[in-house]
C-alpha cells in the first residue's frame, strides 16, 4: 500500500504542474508541501510548483495508456519523475504527528498570506491512527481533537479544508480489528465539508462524485476512485 500511495501523490503532483503549464511557461500561483509518516512525521519538503519541476529525486519508467486519435487507445512509455518515495518501515501511522505538522504549515501560510486561498490538506493513510504504542481509541480522540482545530483556521478565504482518502485493504491488513464502519466515522469525523461550489461545478459538467465526496472524504477498495478524489479536491 505505500507504494501505491506514493504513487498517487507523484502522478498528481505532475498533472497539477501540467495544468499550470501555458505553452512552455510554468505559472506558479500553486504552493506544495509534502509530508510523510510512520512512527514518525516529517516535513519532506515544500515549494512552488518551479521548485518541484526542476528537482524531482528521480525519474522512473511507467506505461501510460494515451489516445490513438481514432476511438482507441495503445501504451506508450513515459519518464514519472518521483517527488515521494514510500515509507515502509516499522508499520505504524502516526497521524496526530503529520496533522500538527500540517496545522503548523498551514498556519504559517496563512500569517504570510493573508489575503491568500484558504490552505487544502488531504490526508492519505490506512484509516486507523496508530502511534507510540498507545491504545487506538486513544489515538482516534487524539486526532479528532486536532482535526477540529484544523478546520476552525480562517483566512480572508475561509476556513481551512480538511480531507481525507483511504484504501480500505489497507485497513483490513492491521491487527486491530475494527470494523468499517467504525473506521468510516472516524474519517468522516475528521474531515471538512466539500465547499459547494465544488459539487456545483460536477454537477454542471455531469459528473459522478464518490458516494462520501460530500462530506470530504473517500473510504474505497478502488485505487483509480481514490485517485479521482485526490485529482477533484486540489
Amino acid at each position: 500500500q505505500p507504494l501505491r500511495v506514493a504513487e498517487i501523490i507523484n502522478v498528481i503532483i505532475g498533472r497539477i504542474i501540467d495544468l499550470h503549464c501555458e505553452g512552455y511557461v510554468l505559472r506558479s500561483n500553486c504552493y506544495i508541501s509534502v509530508i510523510g509518516y510512520n512512527n514518525n512525521a516529517r516535513h519532506l519538503f515544500s515549494g512552488g510548483l518551479i521548485d518541484f519541476h526542476d528537482n524531482p529525486v528521480r525519474f522512473e519508467i511507467i506505461k501510460k495508456m494515451v489516445p490513438d486519435g481514432v476511438g482507441g487507445f495503445y501504451e506508450v512509455e513515459v519518464k514519472q519523475p518521483v517527488w515521494v518515495e514510500p515509507i515502509t518501515q516499522d508499520g505504524a501511522t502516526n497521524m496526530l504527528g503529520a496533522l500538527q505538522l500540517a496545522k503548523d504549515l498551514a498556519g504559517k501560510w496563512i500569517t504570510d498570506n493573508p489575503d491568500g486561498p484558504a490552505p487544502v490538506i488531504i490526508n492519505i493513510s490506512n484509516g486507523v491512527p496508530n502511534y507510540d504504542g498507545k491504545d487506538i481509541c486513544e489515538c482516534m480522540k487524539e486526532c479528532q481533537m486536532l482535526a477540529k482545530e484544523i478546520m476552525k483556521l480562517s483566512c480572508a478565504d475561509g476556513n481551512i479544508c480538511l480531507y481525507n482518502a483511504t484504501l480500505k485493504s489497507s485497513s483490513l491488513a492491521l491487527e486491530n480489528n475494527l470494523l468499517h464502519i467504525e473506521i468510516e466515522k472516524f474519517i468522516c469525523s475528521i474531515s471538512s465539508l466539500t465547499p459547494s461550489i465544488i459539487m456545483e461545478n460536477f454537477n454542471c459538467a455531469g459528473l459522478e462524485l464518490p458516494s462520501t465526496m460530500n462530506d470530504g472524504y473517500i473510504y474505497t477498495e478502488h485505487i483509480a476512485e481514490l485517485f479521482e478524489f485526490i485529482y477533484i479536491i486540489q
